[in-house]
């Protein structure tokens, strides 16, 4: 990886805004050692009122009468991020998908991020920001790789879309919050970490029937905002 300095620079594609780390070169990415997190899920969480609850126990409710096979889980949230002498640090707290339906998926995303400016100076104090990932595939014969999303989903049914999802807490957490057996020899911000770059990967063999031995070297290209989707993060990796 090229040496960085410390700062992030947010460029705006269409309904995509993409924050990157600055570099000394063109077509540099992130490394896996060169990420890392701050796990604090009291310091991290979304803000929120009664109202709010409210709002959200009522879009689900709405969303769940019209889709039966939506379901609730716990997901990360990415407060925020930043530049620390080489490394890019996530600040992840905890969320779950309910709070994403009637947060950032609301057609009301933007008032809640208003009242977040107006209230803590932070558009996305309220939202649930639920962290995604997806990977760019790249195949030996220079195709990009692309899914069509199923049309029963939550979000975008039917379109083309890269393989991706979330990294879930579910998979390194037992319900009482405490590390799963298979990540108790690790310290819980790097049991975190392992689930976060692992995700991509594990998303392109899921969504692609393939094996990871087909998976090169998997590099983190930056952090993507769906400005459709009141800011909604993503973690957007590569490999050939």
């Amino acid at each position: 990886m090229n040496k960085c300095t410390t700062m992030l620079v947010r460029a705006s594609y269409g309904n995509v805004d993409i924050l990157v780390p600055t570099w000394a070169s063109v077509s540099a990415a992130i490394s896996r050692s060169y990420l890392g997190a701050k796990f604090e899920p009291e310091n991290f969480a979304r803000k929120t009122s009664k109202h709010i609850e409210d709002e959200i126990d009522a879009i689900w409710k709405s969303k769940c009468a019209k889709n039966d096979r939506l379901y609730n889980a716990s997901k990360f949230r990415l407060a925020g991020c930043e530049m620390k002498q080489d490394n890019l640090v996530l600040h992840l707290g905890l969320t779950c998908y309910k709070d994403l339906c009637g947060t950032n998926l609301s057609e009301n995303f933007s008032l809640l991020q208003a009242k977040g400016t107006k209230d803590f100076s932070n558009k996305q104090a309220y939202m649930s920001d639920v962290l995604g990932v997806g990977l760019l595939a790249i195949t030996s014969d220079a195709c990009l790789v692309v899914t069509r999303r199923a049309q029963w989903t939550g979000e975008y049914p039917g379109a083309l879309d890269r393989p991706g999802g979330h990294p879930e807490p579910s998979h390194i957490f037992l319900p009482d919050g405490s590390l799963k057996p298979d990540y108790s020899h690790l310290k819980t911000e790097e049991a975190v970490l392992q689930e976060v770059w692992g995700s991509a990967k594990q998303e392109a063999v899921d969504e692609l029937g393939i094996s990871e031995a087909n998976i090169g070297e998997v590099s983190l290209m930056g952090v993507t905002l769906n400005t459709e989707a009141g800011g909604r993060p993503s973690l957007e990796f590569y490999a050939k």
